[in-house]
């Protein structure tokens, strides 16, 4: 059981490869509870050597060829063989400093123990592997990525509840079979908090007589060598994606403010408009009041109502004389609303080709995509992160046309409200230049002055009350447009800049990944510089 265990686990970190392996060094080493080495050699294999002589590079010595009769000379770490065709299987005793600290701790009902003063005992078992990296990287700042497999196995006569932290136990009903992964250093290269544990491995489980077990460790620094760079390239796509939709964002926020900064105008001007109304009122009651004060009545309101008149056309004219819009503000902001609409259609149809190249349709439903598309990882025709990408791009699609019914809803009022505005501005010039000529008719006839005091009574209440509603709409226009820009401006910051923060996290670790990888696939040995494959192997007893 022990043997094929030990296969198993060296089959595991040798990843076959289409390319035949000129060069393979295996690192067999006996460790002590505390890490300490007892024995280590360092076994090479050359194959595909050609019939003449083969030079290679080792810092070994006292190298012995452990399978043939082929001579070799060694010469400042130059070692020639006369292979002449045949594979060569040479061995030496390692001397070099181990790239991994292994430390094992044992404890029995949480009690740290001595291994062999608990043989046959009773109890609760844990045993606590240490794993340390010893192979920084100055050059990348980073450590070498090994990626660590440990596998024992356990007799199920004397022991149950058996349980290991990242990996699985195989139960065949007499033995149990443990296989755990660790990658230490592996937290301080990406720093992603899931990945603290993994420079340690833990087993517990119930014995009634406990067995010292062997422990097996096997380590690789090249795992990491066939991962395909190019994938990792599709989530700088997405952060491109991501960062033109927080431009966009953004300008939506600023054009909501400017929306904002225009309705306090507006409201500002119809409350002005008001009030010069209510001081009209205030002298037509005056007037009814006092007869003998009616000339100079008449002309004061004349006056007012002049001067208002003159404003409101004042208010169509900018300094120059030149007429403007007064309604430029909005504009600006449908016109904004719809750059946003149309930059949202333009990713929405991005997001579209990606699942069309995939053969799918982004518009089915987010539950029918996810089963499909865990179909489609389970067939083999794409992978996680492919996956992973795609319903990311669902869930902004999604997201996206939600953005884009608001927008279209907020076209809608804001176009609403510049007719309503228009329609209540052209009805109170209209009420004005009539009170104005009312007004006129009863200065010049005083035989009239009881029917023309009637009339004016019934325009000025209608115009103050025209007035009144024009204020109070624009004070809800005004409370709408802060209720909008507040809104904008929580969306942005909770929702769209959030995102945008995850998607720098995401490049970053991708950034990372495709260093490691790098560093994985440049690694050209332990006790080399030309080795295709290296392995180490530990004994823990």
């Amino acid at each position: 059981m022990k043997k094929k265990l030990f296969l198993l686990i060296a089959l595991l970190l040798c990843p076959l490869s289409v390319f035949a392996a000129n060069k393979t060094e295996t690192i067999y080493t006996n460790l002590d509870l505390n890490g300490k080495v007892i024995k280590s050699n360092v076994n090479t294999k050359l194959t595909n050597l050609d019939n003449t002589s083969y030079e290679d590079y080792t810092l070994l010595n006292k190298i012995t060829n452990i399978n043939g009769e082929e001579k070799f000379t060694l010469n400042n770490n130059r070692l020639t063989w006369e292979a002449k065709g045949k594979d060569i299987y040479y061995q030496a005793p390692n001397t070099l400093e181990q790239p991994i600290t292994i430390k094992t701790n044992y404890y029995l009902n949480n009690e740290l123990v001595n291994v062999k003063d608990i043989k046959n005992k009773k109890g609760n078992i844990k045993i606590e592997v240490l794993l340390q990296n010893n192979s920084y990287n100055s050059n990348y700042g980073m450590y070498n990525p090994y990626v660590v497999v440990l596998a024992t196995t356990l007799n199920n006569k004397y022991n149950s509840n058996i349980e290991v932290s990242n990996g699985e136990i195989i139960d065949n009903g007499k033995t149990s079979a443990i296989a755990a992964i660790a990658a230490p250093g592996m937290y301080d290269n990406l720093k992603i908090d899931e990945l603290k544990d993994l420079d340690k491995i833990t087993i517990t489980y119930k014995t009634t007589k406990f067995e010292e077990k062997e422990l097996y460790v096997a380590a690789t620094p090249k795992l990491l060598e066939e991962i395909d760079i190019s994938k990792l390239s599709k989530l700088d796509n997405l952060s491109s994606s991501i960062n033109l939709l927080q431009e966009n964002m953004n300008k939506i926020e600023s054009g909501s403010n400017e929306l904002t900064s225009g309705t306090t105008k507006i409201k500002e001007g119809s409350t002005q408009i008001a009030n010069n109304l209510e001081t009209v009122v205030s002298g037509v009651n005056s007037l009814k009041e006092g007869a003998n004060s009616l000339d100079g009545a008449l002309n004061q309101i004349l006056q007012v109502l002049n001067s208002q008149i003159e404003e409101m056309n004042k208010s169509y004219y900018d300094e120059s004389g030149n007429p403007i819009n007064p309604f430029e503000d909005v504009d600006k902001l449908v016109a904004g609303d719809n750059q946003a609409i149309e930059s949202l259609q333009n990713l929405n149809k991005t997001f579209a080709e990606n699942f069309t190249k995939s053969g799918l349709d982004i518009t089915k439903s987010e539950e029918e995509l996810t089963s499909t598309l865990s179909a489609m990882l389970q067939a083999g025709y794409i992978d996680e992160q492919t996956m992973t990408n795609l319903l990311t791009y669902k869930k902004l699609y999604d997201g996206n046309n939600q953005n884009i019914y608001l927008y279209n809803k907020n076209i809608e009022g804001l176009n609403a409200l510049k007719g309503t505005i228009t329609e209540s501005s052209t009805k109170i010039q209209t009420l004005t230049k009539t009170l104005s000529g009312t007004l006129s008719q009863v200065e010049a006839g005083a035989s009239s002055i009881d029917n023309g005091l009637t009339s004016l009574g019934t325009g000025l209440d209608k115009l103050y009350q025209g007035a009144l509603s024009l204020e109070e709409g624009t004070n809800e226009l005004n409370n709408g447009a802060n209720t909008l820009s507040n809104g904008i401006k929580e969306f942005n910051d909770q929702g769209i800049k959030k995102l945008s923060n995850y998607a720098s996290i995401i490049n970053n670790y991708s950034n990372k990944a495709k260093i490691l990888a790098k560093m994985s696939n440049e690694y050209n040995g332990y006790s080399t510089n030309n080795a295709n494959k290296t392995i180490f192997i530990y004994k823990i007893k």
